[in-house]
């Protein structure tokens, strides 16, 4: 899946998170992932409230629940179940 957009760290970046959450890949490398866009002027921002990227992330993956989440958003089991499986079958993907 190929998102475009000129930082990738606010709504493209979160709504990325949430997709890499739902499909169960490792926290680590999803902020790996979200610190592929820098941003200096997030830093800053996180340092005056004494704490970074790296810990917000993290943070926030320990404690979301993305099934949750997004259903509380208005996707149904289905949809959840749909993405999964567009995301990790890629050979059914193929056929389409």
């Amino acid at each position: 899946v190929l998102i475009h957009c000129k930082r990738g760290n606010d709504r493209t970046g979160i709504v990325t998170l949430l997709l890499l959450a739902l499909v169960g890949v490792d926290p680590e490398k999803i902020l790996a992932d979200y610190l592929l866009s820098s941003d200096p002027d997030r830093e800053t921002l996180l340092a005056r409230e004494h704490t970074s990227t790296r810990e917000t992330i993290l943070t926030t993956l320990a404690q979301l629940d993305v099934d949750q989440y997004l259903r509380r958003g208005g996707l149904s089991q289905a949809d959840l179940a749909a993405v999964r499986t567009r995301l990790l079958e890629p050979e059914l993907n193929d056929k389409v």
